[in-house]
């Protein structure tokens, strides 16, 4: 093979294992993923910041950043009066204002549409 090659693939395979607290962030949606890159980048030519982005990126992501499964209460329904969406527990709509009254398509539970 040629010397040119060869620098090539080394060049690509060095890029890619620089970059593997980047790849693994993203791969997990890691909320600060940015940061993550941004000090890879910077810093990962340090074997102490390449390390720090590696730490960061498989440490635990918050769990308040990601937002929780809808609950029974929190189910959406369509207003009667302007169509939008809308809590099943709502008694007015955050839309068109119209008062909302108890009526069988806006039970809790059930999602409309």
């Amino acid at each position: 093979m040629d010397d040119t090659v060869i620098f090539v693939i080394c060049a690509i395979i060095a890029g890619i294992i620089y970059f593997v607290p980047t790849i693994i962030a993203t791969r997990r949606d890691h909320s600060n993923m940015v940061a993550i890159f941004l000090l890879n980048l910077l810093l990962g030519w340090s074997f102490l910041g390449w390390l720090a982005a590696l730490i960061w990126s498989v440490s635990r992501t918050n769990p308040k950043d990601k937002a929780p499964a809808p609950t029974k209460a929190e189910a959406v329904v369509r207003c009667p009066y302007c169509a939008e969406n809308i809590q099943a527990l709502a008694i007015k709509c955050k839309h068109c204002g119209s008062n909302l009254s108890r009526t069988p398509q806006n039970q809790p539970g059930e999602a409309n549409g």
